[in-house]
């Protein structure tokens, strides 16, 4: 009975060699587990630094070549089938039809424009900020808070909000508003002497999408007044 007992029961050696086994098995997975993360790493770094180091230098101030560049007014006009002068961005005309809104819409435009006159670029690897004539924001990566976009909406056009990445080596500047979207992209030219700034323009008030693009010159290289 005794001896049936001891048996069933495992030896204090057995249970050794279990452990051993399990810590060995333990031992061989924990290094492939920590190698493969190690390798994860590395490999988002390295991309990281690919993608730095394809990144294009944007950075100095830039002022608007307007021979070069496109005529918006003229743009517009054609988008919305309307022949007359003054109803394009930074036309003078009066509103026709929704009376103050489109005269704000017109102030809003302008006053973009006006922004557009002159860049500014600071860029550091990939994160690069771009303010107009003013000063004002208008694009950033990484995208931080949108609040100074939204806060520069006219009364009665809603909150904008802004968001920026880089595509194609190209920084692409999507801002959203409840009227429509802007989609504006900052590239340089391919002797990287210029810098082209392309909007793609779509609202409610166009028949058809908007494209315009300006080009500009280095401060101090012979930009256009």
């Amino acid at each position: 009975m005794i001896r049936n007992q001891t048996a069933g029961k495992s030896s204090p050696r057995a249970h050794a060699r279990l452990a051993w086994f399990l810590l060995a098995i333990l031992g061989a997975a924990l290094p492939f587990s920590f190698a493969r993360a190690a390798a994860k790493e590395v490999s988002a770094l390295a991309a990281l630094q690919d993608a730095t180091a394809n990144t294009p230098k944007l950075a100095g101030h830039w002022l608007l070549n307007k021979d070069q560049s496109d005529d918006v007014r003229q743009k517009m006009q054609a988008a919305r089938g309307d022949s007359s002068g003054g109803q394009g961005e930074g036309g003078n005309g009066a509103g026709r039809g929704q009376g103050g809104h489109e005269g704000a819409g017109r102030a809003q435009r302008a006053g973009m424009m006006d922004e557009l006159q002159a860049l500014t670029i600071e860029q550091t690897g990939s994160n690069v900020k771009i303010t107009g004539k003013s000063g004002r924001v208008l694009a950033q990566y990484p995208s931080s808070d949108s609040s100074s976009e939204k806060n520069a909406a006219p009364e009665g056009e809603g909150q904008r909000t802004t968001t920026s990445q880089w595509q194609n080596g190209q920084l692409v500047a999507v801002t959203q508003s409840p009227r429509g979207k802007s989609t504006r992209t900052y590239s340089l030219s391919p002797d990287g002497k210029q810098l082209y700034v392309t909007t793609k323009m779509e609202n409610e008030r166009l028949k058809e999408p908007v494209t315009y693009r300006f080009v500009y010159d280095a401060a101090g290289g012979g930009a256009s007044d």
